[in-house]
């Protein structure tokens, strides 16, 4: 285990290397929040609620999805995707290292350094925009435990997308998929229940509605975190898990390394 707690701490560093960046990209954060307060304030001016929401509902909702998809976005993970295409997956598979926790190690290191600028933000911006948000101390419990296995799950998404490179020549078109279902169908683009009929029942049937949307949703009191949500989150973790399994021993017997 010390291994991997090394892996943490020099994750960490790396991040602070560039810090600047890092706490640039979290100030000029109000700006597109600044711009959705506009957009939506103008769509509720002839009304009072759309789709259930209302103004501070919505507002609240792209305020903590801001914050909270740089922890549970499933991206294309290129760190991954060049080992895989540079050949440096090599020099992995021979330390005494499981490769999924190797990857997911790293991650937490860097997000432990953004969560702790995100915090800081977060309370700055929170006092700015107190008047459009609504405010829940006794749902946070609830929403973190919810924010805490959507970020496993998302880990576990991210790790099938990157591995399945393995089986292809060129991932662009992959990422191109990625780019388009994810925002999509997690609630980044917009809450799953204002999606037209049809992407509506589709995303019942994906996991992508856990990540970013169910969290928030929990936060608003639009959802309590029951049994049947934690088993769904459960469900999906578990089974990703196998799957991701079964895809990594496949990968490895179609792996041919490209790089030195």
């Amino acid at each position: 285990m010390s291994k991997y707690v090394r892996l943490i701490y020099n994750s960490m560093a790396e991040t602070l290397t560039y810090r600047a960046n890092l706490v640039i990209s979290f100030a000029v954060i109000a700006i597109p929040f600044i711009i959705a307060v506009i957009f939506w304030r103008g769509v509720f001016f002839a009304n009072n609620s759309v789709a259930d929401y209302s103004l501070k509902d919505i507002i609240t909702y792209y305020f903590i999805v801001l914050f909270a998809q740089d922890f549970t976005y499933p991206v294309l993970n290129y760190d991954i995707v060049m080992d895989i295409k540079n050949g440096r997956l090599n020099f992995l598979l021979i330390k005494p290292v499981n490769y999924f926790w190797y990857t997911f190690f790293l991650r937490l290191g860097s997000n432990i350094v953004y969560l702790s600028v995100v915090t800081a933000f977060l309370i700055i911006y929170v006092l700015i925009f107190a008047k459009f948000l609504i405010l829940n101390p006794n749902k946070i419990p609830a929403f973190l435990l919810s924010f805490l296995l959507s970020y496993i799950l998302g880990a576990l998404i991210s790790f099938f997308f990157s591995i399945f490179t393995l089986f292809l020549e060129n991932f662009a078109g992959l990422e191109s998929f990625v780019n388009f279902i994810v925002p999509v169908f997690s609630g980044i683009l917009l809450p799953i229940s204002m999606l037209p009929g049809l992407l509506y029942k589709i995303s019942l049937y994906l996991p992508l509605r856990l990540l970013v949307f169910y969290p928030v949703e929990i936060y608003l009191g639009k959802k309590d975190l029951n049994k049947g949500i934690i088993y769904s989150y459960l469900f999906w973790i578990l089974l990703f898990a196998i799957i991701n399994l079964f895809v990594w021993r496949e990968g490895l017997k179609k792996y041919r390394a490209v790089g030195g």
